[in-house]
């Protein structure tokens, strides 16, 4: 019997989670084939907060509460909620589909059966900025809006009309207005004001983040990873060595995502496969020399690294003790770059995908192993920068734009 995803009267929540493990399997960059995903999520909330591999444009920030605020004036609340809220969002895929920037669309292709949402993708990120000011998930915030127009109705006011108590907003009051034909026609285009409004956020809710220090200097170049960013030199001494731990990590931890990919390649037989990998292990052998003095030194200072204040609480302790053998293969083993041959490596790999897949461990299970694409996270872990640049980007041209249009 062919297996298959069938989707059950869950919470709102559970339903999302079930979303988010349905796209592991697509995302290059949310794939933890090795259990590293707490370091690699660690860093990249600490760097970038409020963000997320799934989130494209900078506007959806102000998008998803235009449509709920928008809602609340209606006194819309529970399923009749979710569903107008699910139509506004509809809406506005065609209304983007209609503008020259279609890059980064939610639901572009899957319109009316679009399942992910935008403010699905965005509510974490929306809070984390105190654009939404209610701490709940959407489920609990539908719900809620019963009892909170009836709270707003029911405060005594004084003999100038005004409230005597104070009912805390949803959303942040000082929210941009949204354009009036938003529904018609959209753009991810920030207008100044709006991307002041944003920038202005994260200054507020995270002013020592690396995202806050790219949003007020106004530096953006093209780069695979945000450490080759001419910024980088600029900041703080402390940023610049947390900076240095993430590069580092990266470029040590990526080998053996590598060397997991070339055993999945030996074991099918994969000829091509075999040479493309063991051709990646030698480059990253080579460029692990290149830089062998610096790396040396950070492997010997690395209990800075697990001191992170970041990283104390999110790590478990059988990932520290993965990432710790395999640092010892590297730096204590001897020939690097021989490391694909290395008995003691090959079974550190193997013993991590059984820990974490049980049975249905690629390099033990056939059946498993004949499903193999060809690449299983195998790529080098940039912290969420390929999404955040360009959030960055959109935010940083509302700046340098002229004042605010429609």
């Amino acid at each position: 019997m062919s297996s298959h995803f069938g989707w059950v009267d869950f919470a709102e929540d559970h339903r999302r989670r079930m979303l988010d493990v349905i796209r592991l399997f697509q995302e290059q960059e949310t794939r933890d084939e090795l259990g590293v995903g707490t370091i690699r999520d660690a860093f990249s909330e600490y760097f970038f907060p409020g963000t997320s591999t799934i989130q494209t444009r900078a506007r959806y920030m102000l998008f998803i509460p235009w449509i709920y605020r928008r809602l609340e004036e209606q006194r819309i609340f529970g399923i009749e909620m979710e569903r107008r809220a699910r139509n506004d969002e509809i809406r506005l895929v065609y209304a983007l589909l209609k503008s020259e920037d279609t890059e980064g669309i939610i639901g572009s292709e899957s319109r009316e059966r679009l399942q992910r949402l935008p403010s699905m993708v965005y509510w974490t990120g929306l809070y984390s900025w105190k654009i939404r000011l209610f701490p709940g998930t959407r489920s609990e915030y539908h719900q809620y809006l019963e009892r909170y127009y009836r709270k707003k109705k029911q405060l005594l006011k004084t003999d100038d009309n005004e409230p005597t108590t104070v009912l805390k907003d949803n959303w942040d009051p000082n929210l941009p207005d949204p354009p009036d034909n938003l529904f018609q026609y959209a753009e991810f285009a920030l207008t100044r004001d709006e991307a002041v409004y944003l920038q202005e956020r994260v200054l507020a809710e995270h002013p020592k983040s690396m995202l806050a220090y790219f949003l007020v200097s106004g530096s953006l170049e093209d780069s695979a990873y945000f450490w080759e960013q001419p910024l980088i030199g600029t900041l703080p001494v402390s940023l610049q060595q947390e900076v240095a731990h993430a590069r580092n990590f990266s470029k040590t931890i990526y080998g053996a995502a590598i060397l997991y990919n070339l055993m999945l390649a030996r074991k099918s037989g994969r000829q091509n496969r075999i040479e493309q990998y063991e051709a990646e292990l030698d480059e990253w052998a080579a460029s692990m020399h290149a830089r062998w003095t610096e790396l040396r030194q950070w492997y010997e200072r690395r209990k800075e690294f697990w001191a992170l204040e970041f990283l104390k609480q999110a790590v478990p302790r059988l990932t520290v003790k993965f990432v710790e053998d395999w640092l010892r293969l590297v730096f204590e083993g001897g020939n690097l770059a021989a490391i694909g041959e290395d008995g003691a490596a090959r079974a550190l790999i193997r013993d991590r995908e059984r820990y974490l897949k049980g049975a249905r461990a690629r390099l033990e299970n056939p059946r498993a192993l004949a499903a193999w694409s060809g690449s299983s996270g195998s790529y080098r872990l940039s912290f969420r920068w390929k999404e955040v640049k360009k959030i960055i980007a959109d935010i940083l041209a509302g700046l340098n734009r002229g004042q605010q249009h429609a």
